[in-house]
């Protein structure tokens, strides 16, 4: 592991880019994936819950 770290090292004390802005927009994307993800899960529940009570309701 050392080794692989020191090469990582050597490389990128040569002058070359580092890939952070790319790592940077992928965690941005990954981010609001997963925020749309929750949002509609959550409003999926609601719908959910809605839904039931509803039903709940008219079986009485």
């Amino acid at each position: 592991m050392t080794e692989i770290l020191a090469m990582t090292e050597q490389t990128y004390a040569n002058g070359q880019d580092r890939p952070l802005a790319r790592y940077a927009g992928l965690l941005g994307a990954y981010g609001g994936t997963v925020g749309v993800a929750a949002a509609v899960a959550a409003l999926a529940g609601r719908w959910l819950r809605l839904a039931y009570a509803k039903l709940m309701k008219s079986a009485e």
